[in-house]
C-alpha cells in the first residue's frame, strides 16, 4: 500500500544516507593517512657499509633561526634511531644516531616565531638495511655485471665500446622503479631504459638503477659506470614526496 511503500522509500533513502556518511568517515581516513606518510625527507643507510661511521651522530634537522623555539622530538623506534636535541649560541639542531638496522619515523615540533601561536613539524623516514647484492644477473650483450655488486652500489669500470642490449633479472623482494643513463660530459643525455634497451657505452658514462626493496622499504640506487667519477655509497636520501 502507499504507507508500505513511502517506509520503502524512506529506509531506502536512510540506507544511502548512511553509506555515504560511512564513505566520507572512510574517504577522509584514507586522506589522512596519505599526509602522515608523507616526510620533509627519507634516510636509507647500508648499515653493514658504514664501518666507523656506523657510531657517529649526524645532524637531522638544523633550526638556525632564534626566533623558532624547539617544542619536541621523537622516535618510533629507539632501538634503531636515538635522537637528541643540541643547543648552541641561540640556535639548535636535531642528532640522530643508527643503533642497529630497522626503520624509525621521526618528528621534529617547533614554533614558526616567537610569539607561539603556529607550530611546524618536521617528520622523517630512517631505514637502516642490511646491504645485499639485488642483482641475479646483470647484461650488456653478454657480459655479466652482477657480481660487481656483492659489495657495493657503484661498479665504475665497465669498458668503453661495451655494446649490446640491457637485461637484468632481480633476487626476491626487490623492483625497479626507474632506470636511466646518463654522461656527465654531455648536457640533455639523460634519457629512460628498459630491458632490452640497446647501449654502446662510452666514457663518463652511467646506468642508473632505483631499485626498491619491499621487505625492508630500502630505496637505493646502484650505479654501472665507465669512469664516470661515482664514489662508493652507503646512504642515500629522497626528499619530500
Amino acid at each position: 500500500d502507499y504507507e508500505e511503500d513511502m517506509r520503502m522509500k524512506r529506509r531506502h533513502l536512510l540506507y544511502v544516507l548512511m553509506l555515504t556518511v560511512f564513505l566520507g568517515i572512510v574517504m577522509g581516513m584514507a586522506v589522512a593517512a596519505e599526509d602522515a606518510s608523507e616526510y620533509s625527507e627519507q634516510y636509507y643507510f647500508a648499515y653493514n657499509l658504514m664501518g666507523k661511521e656506523k657510531n657517529k651522530p649526524f645532524t637531522l634537522f638544523q633550526e638556525e633561526e632564534e626566533s623558532s623555539p624547539f617544542i619536541s622530538v621523537t622516535s618510533s623506534n629507539k632501538k634503531v634511531v636515538s635522537v637528541k636535541k643540541i643547543s648552541k649560541g641561540g640556535s639548535w639542531r636535531i642528532e640522530a644516531k643508527l643503533l642497529k638496522t630497522g626503520a624509525a619515523d621521526v618528528l621534529v615540533k617547533y614554533y614558526d616565531s616567537e610569539d607561539r601561536e603556529d607550530t611546524q613539524t618536521e617528520k622523517y623516514r630512517i631505514v637502516a638495511f642490511k646491504y645485499e647484492n639485488p642483482f641475479k644477473s646483470l647484461k650488456i650483450g653478454k657480459k655479466n655485471f652482477a657480481s660487481k655488486f656483492k659489495k657495493g652500489f657503484v661498479y665504475d669500470k665497465v669498458k668503453a665500446k661495451t655494446k649490446g642490449k640491457l637485461t637484468f633479472s632481480l633476487k626476491k623482494n626487490w623492483k625497479a622503479e626507474i632506470i636511466s643513463t646518463y654522461n656527465n660530459t654531455k648536457e640533455e643525455s639523460w634519457r629512460q631504459l628498459k630491458k632490452g634497451s640497446k647501449l654502446n657505452i662510452a666514457k663518463r658514462d652511467e646506468i642508473a638503477f632505483n631499485l626498491v626493496n619491499k621487505k625492508t622499504g630500502a630505496r637505493v640506487l646502484f650505479i654501472l659506470g665507465c669512469k664516470s667519477g661515482e664514489k662508493p655509497l652507503y646512504k642515500f636520501t629522497w626528499g619530500s614526496n
